[in-house]
């Protein structure tokens, strides 16, 4: 699986996956969010394709993204899948996984 989803760290736990990507250090935060949409875009590419190949389907309602940084607020970018809708998916400061609430400052 890790083949299919190179370029981040990834956890699975039954249906549930989080996908980890880390921004480069030493560049300017523009250049890192310019980046980032780069390849959170290639790892969704990726994700829908394993969905298909697996014929286990996205839950879109549950699809969250979290930006953890020492500089305040979000990227100013959208993210979203390719095929099917083209529905954004939500930035949030903390989420839910697997029991534990994870805030963007990745405190429990």
């Amino acid at each position: 699986m890790n083949i299919s989803l190179s370029g981040c760290i990834s956890h699975f736990f039954a249906d549930d996956l989080a996908g980890i990507l880390a921004g480069q250090l030493g560049i300017k935060y523009s250049s890192q969010c310019l980046d980032l949409e780069k390849r959170i875009k290639t790892f969704l590419d990726c994700l829908e394709y394993y969905s298909c190949l697996t014929d286990q389907p996205i839950n879109l309602n549950k699809t969250e993204a979290m930006f953890t940084a020492r500089a305040t607020g979000l990227p100013s970018f959208d993210i979203h899948f390719s095929h099917g809708t083209k529905e954004s998916i939500n930035w949030v400061s903390e989420y839910k996984y697997l029991g534990y609430i994870i805030s963007s400052k990745l405190g429990w």
